[in-house]
This record gives C-alpha cells, structure tokens and sequence, in this order.
C-alpha cells in the first residue's frame, strides 16, 4: 500500500464514521497530489464560464416567457370577464 492509499483510506472513511482517525501533518506533507496543467485549468474555466453563460441568458428567457404568458392570462381573463370575445 502506497503512502497515499495509507492517508487516504481515513480521510476517505471518515464520511462514513462518527469518529476520524488521526491523520498527522506529516502524513498530509507526504501525499501527493495530482496537479492540473495551467492551460488545462483555463480551458476548463472558459468552459464553465461558457455553460455559465448560456444558463444565465436560458434563464433571462424562460423569465421573459413566464412573464409573457401571464400578461397573456390576464388578457384573457379580462376577455372572458368582460365578454369581449
């Protein structure tokens, strides 16, 4: 068992415990820890930022229709109510 497996098999239990098992600042010091290459932390930032984008406008939208649709209720209502058909 590698050093990170030792380190992680604790910390990766502890959700499922009530009590964690000590796990020492030199035991953290020595786990490694994959690092993302920069280019690829920005390409993926500009596609989080891209979905982020298209879910604010699909939002915007989507408020624009419901508002659209209950002006188009309340015309109708008033239609009916007042026998304007």
């Amino acid at each position: 068992m590698d050093s990170n497996q030792a380190l992680l098999g604790p910390i990766a239990n502890a959700g499922t415990q009530a009590t964690i098992e000590n796990v020492n600042a030199s035991q953290y010091k020595s786990l490694i820890v994959p690092i993302v290459h920069p280019a690829k932390q920005v390409a993926i930032a500009d596609e989080l930022a891209s979905i982020r984008r298209r879910t604010s406008a699909t939002l915007a939208n989507t408020v624009q229709e419901i508002n659209l649709l209950r002006e188009r209720r309340r015309a109708q209502v008033t239609t009916h109510v007042y026998g304007q058909l």
